[in-house]
């Protein structure tokens, strides 16, 4: 069977491709830093059938996006050779998608990269080559207001043309693709590079967009995580667990959240509710050791404790914020106390990650759909678990939910 590779723009999203991976595919999520080498993606490939790359480049300006795809993909077939590279780009469109799957299309004289965004199970979906959550386009939907990336273009296409003046649109309509999934050719001059945009609204139209991306054998592709159970993997047996993650009624589990969708706001307000803890709060201002040493109090007492941004993030630098609440997690937990961890957010999850020295994250199931749970190890060879959920996903009780099925309160 081939293999192939993904390269996700933040970790959250990164982690969301391990849950829609096809079942029994173990798989790990490679933090892609000044330390990785061709000979670290290689061990990670002897081990783990799928491999997932996270750049980080979801808040970079454009030529530092072009340079960190390049750079990563230059690794990945200095370590093996892949059949193909999907490229993991956010459902709702946000981040620099163009500069993103560009640049690999670049790097890889890429002619084709088809592009499917429709993730049935958290509603989003594409008709007429536009963008929707749950049947409203996006520029009507939360995702326009979103304070960090608002997205105010349904229209695909507008996503890929800028900066791109060289590249071509090609849309497969959902009548066409339910016709014949494969009767898509065209006769229509094109350009250098053509991005073939998908319709779908559900997992039996995806199955149709499989069908035509292996008849045509585009070695890029690009979308959302839920194609990610349609790509190839190879199907050989490896020695590791990946379903048992409950943990002790003892154990401290920690939740950071730095999405400050409004989703998120509402989800952290519920976690606050069940739990009867009162929320840890880092802004511009407050003080890393003051916030730390509540946390540790809180660990300390329940056992359980939520450290979140801000909610007015017009006020702060998103990136700052993040890697100041990874500090606030290593001074919290000096001694590897923490148990578990969920963590809301993509840039956030990273920032916490690197701050505790973790660099891989193997899978070790999901806790609801979309939401990942990895075993990590952080530099003082403390292992945990961690939940990495994006900010954008689930209902009101998302986080509720989660932490009951990590505690191992509910099945």
């Amino acid at each position: 069977m081939s293999r192939a590779i993904i390269l996700a723009d933040d970790l959250t999203g990164a982690a969301d491709c391990q849950a829609q991976a096809p079942t029994g595919v173990t798989s790990r999520i490679r933090l892609v830093t000044s330390q990785t080498t061709a000979g670290t993606i290689a061990n990670d490939l002897r081990e783990v059938q799928m491999l997932v790359l996270d750049v980080e480049t979801r808040f970079l300006p454009p030529e530092a996006v072009r340079l960190s795809v390049s750079h990563a993909l230059s690794l990945a077939f200095a370590a093996s050779r892949f059949h193909r590279v999907y490229m993991k780009i956010d459902s709702t469109l946000r981040g620099g998608t163009s500069e993103f799957v560009g640049a690999a299309a670049e790097k890889l004289a890429a002619a084709t990269v088809p592009v499917i965004l429709a993730n049935p199970t958290e509603g989003r979906s594409t008709l007429g080559g536009r963008q929707f959550v749950r049947g409203v386009p996006l520029e009507l939907s939360p995702f326009a207001a979103d304070p960090v990336h608002p997205v105010n273009e349904s229209r695909i296409s507008a996503h890929f043309t800028t900066g791109h003046t060289d590249a071509s649109i090609r849309h497969v309509l959902l009548d066409e693709l339910r016709r014949d999934p494969r009767n898509t050719s065209t006769d229509a001059p094109r350009k250098a590079l053509e991005y073939v945009i998908f319709d779908a609204i559900t997992d039996d139209d995806l199955d149709r967009v499989a069908e035509w991306v292996n008849s045509m054998d585009s070695q890029l592709l690009c979308g959302a995580a839920a194609f990610v159970r349609h790509l190839a993997f190879e199907n050989r047996p490896v020695e590791r667990n990946t379903g048992t993650f409950a943990l002790t009624s003892e154990g401290r589990l920690l939740c950071v959240c730095g999405s400050v969708n409004p989703a998120a706001t509402e989800q952290i307000t519920e976690l606050q509710a069940a739990w009867g803890v009162d929320v840890v709060t880092a802004s511009e201002s407050s003080d890393v050791g003051t916030d730390a040493e509540q946390l540790r109090l809180g660990l300390e007492t329940t056992g359980r404790a939520i450290l979140c941004t801000q909610r007015s993030p017009g006020l702060a630098n998103p990136t700052k914020l993040a890697e100041k609440l990874g500090k606030t997690v290593r001074l919290a937990d000096p001694a590897g106390s923490i148990d578990a961890m969920i963590v809301v957010g993509g840039n956030t999850a990273y920032y916490v990650c690197t701050s505790l020295g973790i660099q891989a994250l193997d899978y070790a199931g999901t806790v609801s759909p979309g939401l990942a749970v990895c075993e990590v190890a952080g530099t003082d060879g403390t292992r945990r678990l961690i939940a990495l959920k994006p900010g954008g996903f689930g209902g009101r009780a998302a986080l509720v939910d989660a932490a009951n099925r990590l505690q191992g309160l509910v099945n």
